[in-house]
């Protein structure tokens, strides 16, 4: 059994009550006639708001958490303060860093005077030790003066060694305690949290005068920044070469609707396209960036998402009242030129608004029933409501 008997069969059940008692009487109905228009082929599907960015803040050090100043759902900007932790305990590492770094400082001047002072001895003596040596040869002095000379020379050379390792180590000294100050100095400015990015504070975790932990667990409140904002949503994998050819010739427009609503909040495009089809559900992944910038979509908010991949030039185009749905597929009733129903199995392309693209079974300027349908069977003859005598109530009803 072909499709076209099954619904013809489906609609002759239905209306074994009409075939088993006629009615001579045309029955009424209301028309719409087929269209030919360049229709924008476009997709409207279901999605969900997604914040640009989401940055939990946390504290990096412990302590008494003296100050709050963000309220939940406040609007906040990059560099706003936050929160401040008792910065006592961290002024007083920083002055013990500092102070312990002076000490080095001195410590790392007197090795240098050293340095310099045995280093200019050194000099002195193997100048004395060269110049003994030459009068030694000569036999001017002796020997033993000689070596005397020589010996107090190489003394002097350890210990120019020895205050070179020691201003190496001061100077080693100098640079760990340095990095304490650093860190300690780092330490205290954590103890005031700023805002790293502009958006909206969210929930409080832990709220004034609580101690915190200064770790990965101590979490302060969320920031979602949601201006700009992502739209993600599924797109079915039959619309996938479109996609890509339409994202390879440029930018992706992307509208954003009410949820089942006819009111735009926001525009933008395309911003990814997933790397894989969902074999599950046949669909793939897409999401746009829009601007959102009077913040009219929310995280998480259910919208509509509308794609346009182009325009269908000359589509034959009817009401979406005139379609009906049965177990086969999708149908409407035509009307005859000698005014009798005419059952079309039909195939349908996009939706617009009112408007339904169709791809085969309707031709342009044929009349399909838009209003009582549930009364007709294929053959019947009908009353159209504009043909004098029959009214738009009397159709309907």
């Amino acid at each position: 059994m072909t499709a076209a008997a099954a619904i013809l069969a489906e609609v002759a059940c239905s209306s074994t009550a009409a075939i088993q008692a006629p009615s001579p009487a045309p029955i009424p109905v209301v028309t719409a006639r087929a269209e030919v228009a360049d229709v924008p082929i476009e997709i409207r599907v279901p999605a969900i708001v997604e914040p640009h960015v989401t940055v939990t803040v946390k504290a990096e050090v412990a302590g008494e958490l003296r100050r709050v100043l963000v309220h939940e759902g406040q609007a906040v900007h990059r560099g706003d303060v936050l929160f401040e932790i008792e910065p006592e305990p961290y002024v007083a590492a920083l002055d013990q860093a500092k102070a312990q770094l002076e000490r080095d400082a001195a410590q790392v001047q007197l090795a240098q005077a050293n340095l310099g002072r045995d280093r200019a001895q050194a000099r002195n003596a193997r100048s004395q030790a060269e110049r003994y040596g030459s009068l030694a040869s000569e036999g001017i002095v002796s020997r033993e003066q000689h070596e005397q000379f020589r010996t107090n020379a190489e003394m002097s050379d350890q210990s120019v060694a020895g205050d070179e390792a020691a201003l190496a180590v001061a100077n080693a000294t100098a640079a760990v305690d340095k990095a304490a100050v650093e860190r300690a100095r780092v330490d205290l400015d954590h103890c005031t949290i700023r805002a790293p990015i502009d958006g909206t504070a969210g929930y409080l975790a832990i709220h004034q005068g609580n101690v915190i932990k200064g770790n990965a667990d101590s979490t302060l409140v969320t920031i979602n920044e949601i201006a700009p904002a992502f739209v993600s949503f599924a797109v079915p994998d039959r619309y996938l070469d479109r996609l890509r050819q339409r994202l390879a010739s440029g930018a992706l427009p992307l509208r954003v609707y009410e949820s089942a609503g006819s009111r735009e909040l926001s525009r933008g495009a395309v911003d990814l396209l997933d790397n894989a089809v969902d074999s599950a559900t046949g669909t793939i992944r897409v999401k746009g960036l829009v601007e959102n910038r009077d913040q009219r979509l929310w995280p998480a908010e259910s919208v509509e998402a509308v794609l346009t991949l182009g325009i269908e030039q000359g589509a034959v185009t009817i009401p979406k009242a005139a379609i009906q749905q049965g177990e086969h597929g999708w149908y409407a009733f035509a009307v005859n030129r000698d005014r009798t129903a005419d059952l079309r199995i039909i195939k349908v392309g996009m939706e617009r608004e009112t408007k339904v693209v169709v791809l085969d079974g309707i031709r342009p300027d044929e009349e399909v029933v838009i209003d009582g349908q549930l009364r007709l069977r294929p053959g019947v003859k009908v009353r159209i409501a504009t043909e004098p005598g029959v009214s738009v109530r009397e159709a309907s009803q």
